[in-house]
């Protein structure tokens, strides 16, 4: 995915697989020194949603949107970015902002959980295999927009993933009996989306903050195991913060509002940021 190492950059997953507008909505971020930092998601009226570690926005700096640089807009919060409390979640503003789709928002929590997603973001690709296993991540010539599908974890094992990380969160697992669009989220693909089909929409539903370990993805880390020990990724569940993403925009709509559970969440460990 755009946000996988775990699918191949082919023609099929650089494309809009289907998804409408909200394909559109999804943007590389980095700082003007960089061609390759993080992604963000586009709210509408210069507004963008990312996670609050991704660093390249900060106070007093422009930020570069798909490759064009762009000033914070200081009327927004004082400096252009208002974190989002408590959550690793942040929204800022730029000056004279690109003419993109915006992205709408899940408001639904009762169906966000055990359900076919699809995962769009910026990071990087595939690199070496570990044979049975999974891959390591590739360097960063690998990055580009990419799109992978998955399931979210059922109701039990979102809220144990919430209780660890101490705000509400949704969690995918790199499972191999999802087939072959499965992917995870790598470096680069921080503060994108995953998206679900509710309502009629692609809806945001949830926004990449961290994956299990740094430096690969694998389908199966203990090999040896006769209980496939995937890695999994979590992301901010967006239904539980809409409201305070739609309160942190003053002005009034900007944003429009509106199954599988597989329970292998006995294989917990520490996460890692992803970090861009």
């Amino acid at each position: 995915m755009p946000l996988s190492s775990t699918v191949e950059p082919t023609p099929r997953t650089l494309s809009n697989p289907g998804i409408g507008s909200a394909w559109d909505s999804v943007v590389t971020l980095a700082k003007p020194s960089q061609s390759f930092n993080a992604s963000g998601v586009y709210l509408g009226g210069g507004y963008f949603l990312t996670a609050n570690h991704v660093d390249a926005v900060e106070i007093g700096q422009q930020i570069k949107i798909n490759g064009t640089l762009y000033s914070l807009d200081t009327t927004f919060d004082t400096d252009g970015i208002k974190p989002i409390s408590g959550v690793d979640l942040k929204v800022f503003k730029v000056v004279a902002p690109p003419v993109l789709p915006s992205a709408t928002l899940n408001t639904n929590g009762s169906l966000d959980v055990s359900r076919y997603s699809v995962l769009v973001g910026n990071g990087v690709g595939k690199g070496t295999e570990v044979i049975n296993q999974g891959w390591n991540w590739g360097d960063s010539t690998t990055s580009a927009k990419r799109w992978a599908t998955n399931y979210t974890l059922n109701a039990t094992d979102s809220l144990t993933l919430s209780n660890i990380y101490g705000y509400s969160a949704l969690g995918t697992l790199f499972y191999a009996g999802y087939g072959n669009d499965t992917g995870t989220v790598s470096l680069g693909d921080s503060g994108s989306a995953l998206f679900q089909f509710i309502g009629g929409a692609w809806v945001l539903s949830g926004v990449p903050t961290s994956v299990q370990v740094s430096g690969s993805s694998f389908y199966n880390r203990g090999p040896t195991s006769p209980v496939p020990s995937p890695d999994y990724s979590v992301y901010v569940r967006i239904s539980d913060y809409a409201d305070d993403i739609q309160a942190a925009i003053p002005e009034p709509g900007t944003i429009l509002l509106t199954i599988l559970g597989v329970s292998l969440l006995p294989f917990l460990a520490k996460v890692t940021q992803v970090r861009g």
